[in-house]
């Protein structure tokens, strides 16, 4: 596996930046052109789109169910056999997420239906999930950046913990995507409300749904080494060493970092003498020490980034500015010294080079500041 080239920053099949997906794409193999009031599989009508990505195109429908209208996230996949084939990976991936957790208690997005439809562009696969809410991302939007309060996000990054052992535990997979964009809340949030009283639901109102499960892996079964978001991606995964459950903790704790920071915890640039890849391990190293000799020796990178020493080869050690995480919370963001020493004994854990050594989502939900 080669490291990701700088192009390769996001895994997600919904593209945050363009409105609407390439016309051109239209075609035998691609999309299906759906249509506002089309139906689904004699029940699914659609009512509106709500996103799209590079394998489908997501829609808001209606249906009945013993008498009630409800409504459902309708995913239609393009038609190409690479895609009919992930899809039905994904498929398989969302039946055993809803057949463990029936009483919905988990915190993963369910499963409401899957089948085939036939179009003018081929048979597309058809997936139809729970509709979630706004995405974390979208509320930190909403507190410009500026960190989302503690007790709103003490509930979420619990939350999300919970989702995490279930699917390590409970279902053998790994998200292999964690990132805000991937977290659903299911409450509708007031903008003008909280802009103007500066209030926020209670945390016992919140509810997220983890989300996006296309690339997901089983535990004994890989699809990919190609794995998570730069800005959430671990270093056993950049150093092309295993990876395995432990790389959802790494992802969280770098979520939870900027859910209270409105921040990126690490955020690599590319410039005229040094890759992202490289400017991702010096910021590790920055805010964590040295990265592990055996790690570096184990690795099929060790020559094209690191020194025999074991230092970076395009950016000395006199060019890095060593700050601890404890330090950049109080310093930078202002927290309180109980408040920076108490997150920081939570996240450096789960931010432990050694994946065998780094907290587990179980271990993480007895910390102290859960309580």
């Amino acid at each position: 596996m080669e490291p990701y080239d700088d192009e390769n920053d996001s895994l997600s099949d919904m593209d945050e930046e363009d409105d609407v997906e390439d016309i051109n794409d239209y075609h035998y193999g691609g999309y299906h052109k759906v249509e506002i009031g089309e139906v689904f599989n004699k029940k699914y009508i659609v009512k509106t789109k709500l996103g799209w990505g590079h394998f489908s195109t997501v829609w808001l429908v209606e249906f009945q169910n013993n008498g009630k209208v409800e409504q459902g996230a309708l995913k239609v996949v393009r038609s190409a056999q690479k895609y009919t084939e992930t899809a039905r990976d994904e498929i398989e991936i969302l039946k055993t997420i809803s057949n463990n957790d029936p009483l919905k208690k988990c915190y993963c997005l369910h499963l409401i239906d899957s089948f085939q439809h036939r179009g003018l562009n081929g048979i597309h696969m058809c997936i139809v999930t729970e509709v979630g809410g706004s995405n974390l991302l979208s509320l930190i939007k909403l507190y410009h950046y500026h960190g989302i309060p503690l007790e709103i996000t003490k509930e979420i990054s619990r939350q999300v913990l919970v989702a995490l052992n279930y699917l390590h535990n409970k279902c053998s997979l790994i998200h292999t995507d964690l990132k805000p964009e991937n977290v659903l809340l299911n409450f509708v949030i007031d903008h003008n409300h909280i802009k103007r009283r500066n209030q926020v639901p209670p945390a016992n109102n919140i509810k997220v749904m983890l989300a996006d499960f296309g690339n997901a892996n089983w535990i004994e079964k890989r699809f990919t080494n190609d794995i998570q978001t730069r800005q959430y991606r671990c270093p056993e995964v950049m150093l092309g060493l295993h990876w395995g459950c432990p790389a959802d903790v790494w992802s969280h704790a770098c979520m939870i970092f900027e859910l209270l920071t409105g921040d990126f915890l690490f955020a690599p640039k590319q410039t005229t003498h040094y890759s992202k890849v490289e400017d991702h391990f010096a910021q590790f190293i920055e805010l964590l020490g040295p990265i592990p000799r055996n790690m570096i020796d184990n690795s099929p990178y060790k020559r094209k980034y690191f020194t025999n020493d074991y230092g970076l080869k395009k950016i000395p050690n006199n060019q890095l500015s060593y700050w601890p995480l404890d330090m950049v919370l109080r310093d930078k963001y202002k927290f309180s010294e109980h408040d920076s020493k108490q997150i920081s004994s939570l996240l450096l854990p789960m931010l432990d080079y050694n994946e065998l050594t780094r907290a587990s989502a179980a271990q993480c939900l007895t910390h102290s500041w859960f309580n």
